[in-house]
């Protein structure tokens, strides 16, 4: 099923229940490295059950683990395969969504790196917002609010504040905004992808075969 799953009123999100504030710890736990403005193409691909294999148009890759469950999604481990680049534009926050999805909901984490202490606030600002990309107009998505504080010095103030996440129902991710310390904004948007069989809730399938190809560019 491709380029038909959530065009321009196909699904109505589902609203359930009120979920209270959390604390977790934070995703940012060991040495990501140095993290700069990505400019180029990268495909992320379910290649095993719950991982995401990620390739760029530069060569390099990298693996992401993900947890799905009833509670809520979050990633639990991150392999570099090769070169140097990362996936951080995408997982910072350990924990990308609770459930049941309630607009206003906040959690908290708090994580280390590069001998840094990063602490984030996330919270729900949408649960209806309408999302035009390269790949169509998706409705009734889900936009979260990531933001981060840090020691300025932390990697040569070359670190992201603030980063907006989109999610598509019975898609995913379809759009990333960072805007970084130093007051450049990377934008990544779905320009191509190919979703088997999803569920209509689900605001990121994990089907071995799935794929979704995003355009990163910085202002």
């Amino acid at each position: 099923m491709k380029k038909s799953i959530v065009w321009v009123g196909f699904y109505m999100m589902i609203l359930a229940g009120l979920f209270a504030c959390g604390t977790n710890k934070g995703g940012v736990d060991k040495d990501m490295g140095e993290v700069n403005p990505p400019d180029n193409v990268q495909t992320y691909e379910v290649t095993s059950s719950d991982t995401w294999t990620m390739t760029s148009t530069e060569g390099d890759s990298a693996s992401l683990i993900f947890s799905h469950t009833s509670e809520g999604l979050s990633w639990a481990d991150y392999v570099y395969n090769s070169g140097s680049i990362d996936m951080t534009m995408l997982i910072w926050a350990r924990v990308l969504l609770q459930y049941p999805i309630t607009e206003g909901d906040t959690w908290f984490e708090s994580g280390g790196s590069n001998n840094f202490t990063l602490d984030s606030t996330i919270v729900v600002e949408d649960t209806d917002a309408q999302v035009e990309v390269q790949a169509g107009t998706f409705t009734s998505c889900v936009v979260t609010s990531e933001t981060t504080s840090v020691d300025p010095a932390y990697n040569n103030g070359i670190y992201i504040e603030v980063r907006k996440r989109y999610f598509a129902p019975a898609l995913g991710l379809v759009k990333v905004e960072d805007t970084w310390h130093t007051g450049e904004v990377t934008t990544g948007e779905l320009i191509d992808f190919e979703v088997h069989d999803p569920d209509p809730d689900d605001y990121f399938p994990l089907a071995i075969g799935d794929w979704w190809k995003f355009e990163w560019t910085t202002n």
